[in-house]
């Protein structure tokens, strides 16, 4: 395993041992190129925990302090969108509470301050709630009112699977530059497990985030939702690598709360106990993270050479966009009417301009039309993947 990668899984944890910090330190004696380690670090959203532990590394001294520089700035950046995001959380709440809508923190939002005990230490893109279906329109149009926009405005294709395919959350809006999500599901329904929302709603629990009480999952659906979502992405090939760190601190911090039991029976209720093993055996084997020996022994074999091969070139930087389209294909087979399973299909093999624009981040609009041919080679890999995943389920 390259050094650079060595390096990002022993800073991932908040609390390493001596041992590990031993074993970091003397990493760095042995670095030829820093520039290499410091984008690695920040490619896999762990330099903010590097620099946690700066004070403890003598051999730090041999980074140039250019590299230094940019671990250092991640750091500071990460704690002043964080300290925003609470601001704009605190304002979302008020909100809601006031008007009787009640909310689950989900992922980041929580973990930033429950766990990490530094919003520098754990970046989260924006703020993701829970709410009830019921409530979810009336709660968006609050939002609206109290000075929120909706972040952009809802293309055709999105209405369509709001309203075709039970979408996983309302349009995205925006508040100071922050965007926040109205979650009505906890994953699409092309899935296959079935965590189902009134399931975390029977387990909330209470606690304070940003000087206001909210609802926050209990540890099990915690543990389980963040690594079905990393699951989402893994699968994707958008790695989220703050999800590796969430799942390790999880099971470092909050060890001696953690139900086993409870967590093997909600899994299986869930109907995710295959996804959930997997990636706690994943962790255990290469971020050394603590696991329970009777689970190592019962779920080892859950965790394949080929998912662990995947995860080390995600930790080179590997982006496997086209694994995406597994998910689209399961999509359409949710779709109950052949226009509407002929109409998603053309959409995503020819998406509007706006939407080549936002997704590839094409910054000549002149240009989007020459990028059809590379989404066109990525979704004939990806159907290559999906056709490989199906004849190895018949295996």
């Amino acid at each position: 395993m390259e050094i650079e990668n060595k390096i990002v899984l022993l800073s991932s944890k908040i609390n390493p041992s001596e041992k590990e910090l031993d074993e970091l330190n003397g990493l760095l004696s042995e670095v030829e190129d820093w520039e290499a380690v410091a984008e690695r670090l920040m490619l896999c959203s762990t330099a903010p925990l590097f620099y946690l532990k700066a004070p403890s590394l003598s051999n730090l001294k041999l980074m140039p302090d250019e590299e230094f520089q940019k671990i250092r700035k991640s750091y500071y950046y990460t704690l002043t969108r964080g300290t925003l995001m609470y601001q704009v959380l605190k304002k979302t709440m008020e909100v809601l509470k006031a008007n009787g809508i009640d909310a689950i923190v989900l992922k980041g939002a929580y973990l930033a301050e429950a766990l990490y005990k530094d919003v520098g230490l754990r970046l989260f893109s924006d703020i993701d709630l829970l709410v009830k279906e019921e409530q979810a329109n009336r709660a968006f149009d609050l939002l609206l009112n109290a000075g929120f926009t909706q972040a952009k405005k809802a293309d055709q294709m999105l209405e369509f699977l709001v309203k075709n395919m039970n979408y996983e959350h309302l349009p995205q809006l925006v508040y100071k530059g922050i965007s926040i999500e109205l979650h009505v599901r906890l994953h699409g329904v092309e899935t296959k497990y079935k965590f189902f929302p009134q399931k975390m709603w029977e387990n909330v629990e209470k606690t304070k985030l940003g000087g206001v009480t909210v609802y926050t999952p209990d540890l099990p659906d915690l543990l389980i939702h963040t690594i079905l979502h990393l699951n989402k992405h893994f699968c994707d090939g958008e790695i989220q690598f703050t999800g590796f760190n969430d799942i390790v601190n999880i099971l470092e911090i909050w060890c001696d709360e953690l139900d086993w039991t409870e967590i093997i029976r909600r899994s299986i209720q869930y109907e995710c106990e295959d996804i959930v093993f997997k990636f706690l055996v994943l962790v255990h084997r290469n971020y050394k993270a603590y696991v329970p020996d009777f689970i190592i022994l019962e779920y080892i074999g859950y965790l394949d050479d080929e998912e662990q091969e995947l995860f080390e070139k995600y930790l080179s930087g590997f982006k496997g966009e086209h694994f995406s389209v597994v998910g689209c294909v399961n999509r359409v087979k949710n779709l109950h009417s052949f226009p509407k399973k002929i109409r998603y299909v053309l959409w995503m093999i020819f998406p509007s301009k706006n939407y080549m624009i936002r997704f590839y981040q094409i910054k000549n609009p002149n240009l989007y039309l020459f990028y059809y041919p590379c989404r066109f080679w990525l979704g004939i890999k990806g159907l290559f993947r999906f056709a490989k995943l199906k004849i190895g389920k018949k295996k």
